[in-house]
């Protein structure tokens, strides 16, 4: 019989899956119709389009571990189905890093005004090779999970309850991954994008308080940037660097632990966090577009007036 943190967790779950791939599946039609429609490369489609399907294939991955979990947990013991899946959650964890990192990249670089020559060949490199640019940091991120499949040791033990039914009510994972794949793991897949999204989001968040500091003063300037566009960019980008934080806390939490049991309130925690990014990444790419938001608005408001009409 599946305990109350199973079906917590199951509950919060589906939830969340209904909502990331709603919104997931949105982001991919709308940018993918963008890129079809527009005459000119526009690298933020791009991003966005790789973000929905990584966010929408990881939260298809998240369900199917939960359900595994609380309907089927004697398929744990079973080592190649948790590594499977531990592959399969990395790879995604460490594009969606590295995808957040590059939009980043592309807003500071497009919104602000540089003058610097190395920044100006940065913001040439992604708008001429971001396809190029994602795709090699998808292979990078899964070489980097697949050779979790060799170097992680995983042990399962099962808790049964004290009735004769002999049923699992919970599960306790052992899981040893040797200290030099930790910290070459967590630079090249965590770290690095997120200090990537960082330095992107302080300079244009410093950009966009010198500006407003020159208004208050009337000090003109020959080219202006655009306030609001600058505004919008930094209030996204730092929802960006904060899920990114909060996801990577709940990563330690949930890999540097050496005992994981469903009954658990961190485990409980950190699975929320994790079954929460998809969906909550997806609302932060859909607030940052104005057309992307108008386009589900008004596909929400026909579909209320046509079942309007049908009642």
């Amino acid at each position: 019989m599946a305990s109350a943190a199973d079906i917590l967790l199951t509950t919060i779950t589906i939830v969340q899956t209904g909502t990331g791939i709603t919104l997931n599946t949105g982001i991919v039609s709308f940018s993918f119709q963008s890129l079809r429609k527009q005459p000119t490369f526009n690298p933020a489609n791009v991003i966005y389009f790789t973000m929905g399907l990584v966010n929408a294939f990881m939260q298809l991955v998240l369900i199917a571990q939960n359900l595994i979990v609380c309907l089927w947990p004697q398929l744990f013991f079973i080592k190649e189905i948790e590594l499977t899946l531990t592959f399969l959650i990395l790879s995604l964890i460490y594009c969606s890093y590295w995808n957040t990192g590059w939009l980043c990249t592309y807003y500071c670089t497009n919104i602000n005004n540089f003058s610097h020559q190395r920044i100006i060949g940065l913001k040439r490199l992604l708008s001429s090779f971001l396809p190029q640019i994602l795709l090699l940091s998808m292979i990078g991120s899964v070489v980097l999970s697949f050779v979790a499949i060799w170097v992680v040791n995983v042990e399962f033990l099962g808790q049964t309850s004290t009735n004769s039914t002999e049923d699992i009510s919970a599960y306790t994972a052992h899981v040893v991954m040797p200290t030099e794949y930790i910290l070459i793991a967590s630079f090249l897949g965590c770290i690095l994008p997120f200090v990537l999204t960082f330095i992107s989001t302080g300079v244009t968040a410093l950009n966009l308080i010198k500006h407003i500091l020159k208004m208050k003063q009337n000090i003109s300037e020959h080219s202006p940037p655009n306030l609001q566009a600058l505004i919008s960019a930094t209030r996204t980008m730092i929802l960006f660097l904060t899920l990114s934080a909060m996801f990577y806390i709940a990563e330690l939490l949930m890999f540097s632990t050496t005992k994981r049991s469903t009954s658990d309130a961190i485990t409980v925690l950190t699975w929320v966090i994790f079954t929460s990014f998809p969906s909550v990444e997806g609302a932060i790419i859909i607030q940052a577009n104005p057309r992307l938001r108008k386009m589900i608005l008004e596909k929400f408001c026909s579909r209320r007036q046509s079942s309007n009409v049908i009642d």
